[in-house]
């Protein structure tokens, strides 16, 4: 099994749309992905108030992980309604043991 993890940080003020975004669109569609097990949203939170997100969705396969994202599955995948409110994103992949 494949885990993915997308992080991403809001610009300043945008956290609260990005989150109904991740809630209301990006999971349903990574569920709804071939192959994909679980999808889970997590809001991280700090002192300073700095606002970010994290995307954890399992795969039962890279094949399926590849397919689902049309082979870009390295790269975060930002969506043209994402990204206005995006200050960084990054993504990284594990194997599960």
């Amino acid at each position: 099994m494949i885990l993915r993890l997308y992080f991403a940080r809001p610009r300043p003020g945008q956290a609260a749309e990005y989150g109904e975004i991740l809630k209301r669109t990006v999971a349903p569609f990574v569920r709804r992905q071939t192959g994909c097990l679980e999808v889970r949203i997590g809001r991280t939170f700090s002192p300073e108030g700095q606002v970010g997100f994290v995307v954890l969705s399992l795969w039962d396969s890279l094949d399926h992980l590849k397919e689902a994202t049309g082979g870009l599955w390295p790269d975060p995948i930002v969506s043209a309604e994402e990204a206005p409110l995006l200050e960084s994103t990054s993504c990284v992949h594990f194997e599960e043991l």
